[in-house]
């Protein structure tokens, strides 16, 4: 459904309502199926997607069903080799970032992802983003085989100037994800300062970069393989947001305030076991998915499973949550605390 992600709320956040929505994809729109049909990067598929790997076939990339609250999502198969990267990507992001509102000169790329099972592939997964000349300024390195996820950005080490990974936990700690879960992350480049900024589970993490004053061109989810590997990975990601804003605000605000929000509530909030969604429109949910501060979906919830506009979340500890539920209008977010 290529629908306008209808945002209210959210935690702890400021909220910049000059913030612009550059490009998003949830991927729902599509057919399941591949991706496109050429795999040189030329040629775009489905919703201006395009796809490339110097060997491999278009069945590496897929629009699958994921169900729930994901609905689409996108897979890409890995190689057997060490040799072939794949990568996906959407035109136009250096038009629409040229085009931003004066001032918004922080590009912000969140997405979700899934860690997937065990595996002992040597190939990772992520998000780049890349300047015209096809370097990286910014993204994410995530390793399958240990479930560790590193920033990316380009450096000035000591006089060298490259690609670094970068540890994102307190101290320099290793960030190690859960096997089979989906996380949403995100990550700002700010073009005035250079600094690259990553937060997701756990971790809020910073840099000052190289590329101080240069624009973004592209962002692409990828599969790299490493020396020696013999073992497919598959990744998977939805839910991709691109945007310009003045403050940095990654995983803290929506696009836009959306009136037709202020026709749903939430009761009681504080909840215990039990809350209740009640609509005053023809608003239809079809799913509820709930994340808990860390960005983690700690549950997700059908509409068969909402009786009498009643959700059970007795399972789950105390604390603060986002509920973003799945309309026919769009998603809406709102806050909710578990006594």
């Amino acid at each position: 459904m290529k629908k306008t992600l209808l945002f209210i709320v959210v935690l702890l956040g400021y909220f910049s309502l000059n913030a612009q929505d550059l490009m998003t994809q949830n991927f729902n729109a599509l057919t399941v199926g591949n991706v496109g049909t050429s795999i040189t990067g030329a040629t775009p598929g489905q919703g201006g997607l395009f796809t490339y790997t110097p060997a491999g076939a278009n069945t590496n990339f897929q629009i699958y069903s994921e169900g729930g609250a994901y609905g689409n999502a996108l897979q890409i198969a890995g190689p057997t080799n060490a040799t072939d990267v794949r990568y996906v990507w959407q035109d136009g992001l250096d038009a629409a970032w040229a085009t931003r509102t004066v001032g918004n000169n922080i590009l912000i790329v969140e997405y979700d992802f899934y860690t997937g099972p065990s595996t002992t592939s040597a190939g990772t997964t992520g998000m780049r983003l890349f300047n015209a000349a096809g370097q990286t300024i910014a993204g994410f390195r995530f390793v399958p085989s240990t479930k560790v996820i590193t920033g990316l950005a380009r450096y000035n080490n000591n006089g060298t100037i490259g690609t670094y990974f970068f540890n994102l936990g307190a101290a320099n700690a290793a960030i190690t994800l859960a096997a089979d879960t989906w996380y949403r992350i995100g990550f700002a480049f700010n073009k005035t300062t250079g600094e690259v900024t990553w937060k997701g589970t756990n971790f809020n993490a910073s840099i000052i970069g190289t590329e101080i004053g240069i624009d973004p061109d592209e962002a692409d989810f990828l599969v790299v393989p490493s020396t020696g590997n013999t073992v497919s990975v598959v990744a998977k990601f939805d839910n991709l947001l691109v945007r310009a804003s003045a403050t940095e605000n990654v995983l803290s605000v929506s696009s836009f305030v959306a009136p037709m929000a202020n026709t749903l509530s939430i009761y009681p909030n504080p909840v215990k076991d039990y809350f209740t969604v009640s609509t005053k429109t023809s608003l239809k949910i079809s799913n509820i998915s709930i994340t808990d501060l860390n960005g983690r979906i700690v549950k997700t919830v059908s509409s068969q499973f909402i009786k009498e506009g009643q959700v059970d979340i007795s399972d789950l500890r105390t604390g603060m949550y986002v509920l973003s539920l799945q309309t026919n209008e769009g998603v809406i977010a709102k806050k909710i605390i578990k006594n």
